[in-house]
């Protein structure tokens, strides 16, 4: 497959571009809150018995390659949904003897929780996640999947100085995780002159609407499926993330080929999105499904909702995703 060296040149500066945007944002992080690294240790919830993930069977067989991907995240959800049933890939895979198994997570910070016990070899994650995985692991983190906003939601406009005090939900480990603790940065606002409380996104609007909290920080497709849940909410405030998929150096080297070719189905993902609407609107009919079989809840969002809001993010480029070399 040929580019040209124009397209070439483009990937290269917009990777180049992501690259530092995601490392300024880590050194802020760290900045900011070096005692992160201790706190993560006693914030780190033990996931084995979750009620989701203690019903997966992480395969152990060589020739199989386990992938961490999220289907409530766009636009990852859709572009894995069209991966998942990619021929080339298959039958590619197949001549190599290959198989490759996909277990939904609800964030990046619990697909990191199996990477980290190697019942991973390649996850989806945004930038936090994909920086804290790089900080614990040897991984190569070869693809840009994501490039879109993170959101601040509340019940009525307000001013980031108006968080004091407040009950803030956020996914713990996940690039809201981070979205939360710069903005309130930027405000001039400590950690502890607010109240932080873990709580994944799919119970977020609900505890919004009850009062239970006063803000959350998420990412799409739960902030437009809980801005038409309760037309009352009010986004306060985006803040511009990205999002990776990353290996595992062990199969990387293990297994290169396999990985080469799971990278360029992800890139076919994004060709065949371009080439008809009606595709990315399939795609999205599939995340939407598996969407509902990982929380059991049925979004109010639709196909075209879905594809609307994954064409916004990376999906708007009419290039592939970018690619390291």
């Amino acid at each position: 497959m040929e580019i040209s060296t124009f397209m070439k040149k483009k990937t290269l500066i917009t990777l180049l571009s992501t690259a530092a945007v995601v490392l300024v944002s880590s050194l802020i992080f760290f900045v900011i809150y070096p005692e992160r690294g201790n706190r993560y240790q006693e914030e780190e919830a033990n996931l084995d018995g979750h009620p989701i993930y203690s019903q997966y069977s992480f395969s152990t067989d060589p020739g199989v390659i386990n992938i961490g991907i999220q289907p409530l995240y766009l636009p990852t959800g859709v572009i894995f949904e069209a991966v998942k049933r990619d021929k080339i890939l298959k039958h590619a895979l197949s001549d190599l003897g290959v198989t490759v198994e996909y277990y939904p997570f609800l964030k990046g910070d619990d697909v990191n929780y199996f990477l980290y016990k190697k019942k991973l070899d390649s996850g989806i994650g945004g930038d936090m996640p994909a920086i804290s995985a790089a900080c614990e692991i040897d991984i190569t983190i070869p693809l840009v999947v994501q490039n879109g906003f993170d959101s601040i939601i509340t019940k009525k406009l307000i001013l980031i100085s108006d968080l004091m005090n407040k009950r803030i939900a956020y996914p713990f480990g996940s690039i809201s995780h981070y979205t939360i603790l710069n903005t309130l940065a930027m405000a001039g606002i400590s950690e502890k002159d607010v109240k932080l409380v873990a709580m994944d996104v799919p119970e977020m609007a609900e505890a919004l609407s009850a009062n239970r909290i006063h803000a959350f920080t998420a990412w799409e497709p739960m902030v437009a499926e809980a801005l038409q849940d309760h037309p009352d909410f009010k986004r306060n405030f985006r803040s511009m993330t990205s999002g990776y998929m990353y290996f595992t150096n062990e199969i990387v080297k293990s297994n290169p080929q396999a990985v080469k070719q799971i990278i360029a189905a992800v890139v076919r993902s994004f060709r065949w999105f371009h080439l008809d609407i009606d595709n990315l609107i399939l795609s999205s009919k599939w995340n939407l499904e598996a969407g509902r079989a990982l929380t059991g809840k049925k979004s109010n969002l639709s196909e075209s909702d879905i594809a609307r809001l994954a064409k916004k993010d990376i999906l708007q480029y009419n290039s592939p995703p970018p690619v390291s070399e």
